[in-house]
């Protein structure tokens, strides 16, 4: 993966969470959506990554959210990261992920985030409709391929205007 504008990846610590999508639920719930994607919209990925094997506990992994976008501030996100004393990132010296690095790593990628603030995704998951309203994040998936119930569509409509509760 060659990203092709500025990007930061944030380091979690897997032997404290249980999984990436409670990486991903932290990521999103200590940024603005609306502060990542300023002017223009950006792109959110993540996916394992390899730990120092002198710095291996419980897990060999470790996992990366990472935003990319022509006009993302990076600044933003190592303040929202960088100040926090929290056991679920990764230490310091290994809590974020530059350029050229963050190229080779080969994370997946989530889903866009425009500028109203709504994460953009090909098709709509229950996880990332959970995640997005949980971090008070709009969400607009381009496809529904379910018969959502009435209390779900009328939430997603909702999060697609970008009024999330």
């Amino acid at each position: 993966m060659r990203l092709p504008f500025p990007g930061i990846g944030v380091v979690f610590n897997l032997d404290e969470l249980k999984d990436g999508y409670h990486a991903v639920k932290v990521f999103m719930s200590c940024t603005d959506p609306k502060q990542l994607a300023s002017s223009m919209m950006c792109t959110i990925f993540d996916g394992d990554v390899k730990r120092p094997p002198s710095e291996v506990v419980r897990s060999y992994y470790d996992y990366c959210v990472a935003v990319c976008g022509p006009a993302l501030d990076l600044n933003y996100v190592k303040k929202a990261f960088g100040r926090m004393d929290d056991p679920r990132l990764a230490p310091m010296h290994r809590r974020f992920i530059e350029k050229p690095l963050l190229d080779q790593i080969g994370l997946t990628e989530m889903g866009i985030v425009d500028v109203y603030g709504r994460l953009v995704t090909d098709e709509w998951t229950r996880m990332e409709h959970d995640l997005c309203k949980e971090a008070g994040w709009g969400y607009d998936p381009q496809a529904v391929h379910y018969d959502l119930d009435e209390s779900l569509r009328l939430e997603l409509e909702q999060m697609r205007k970008g009024k999330v509760k």
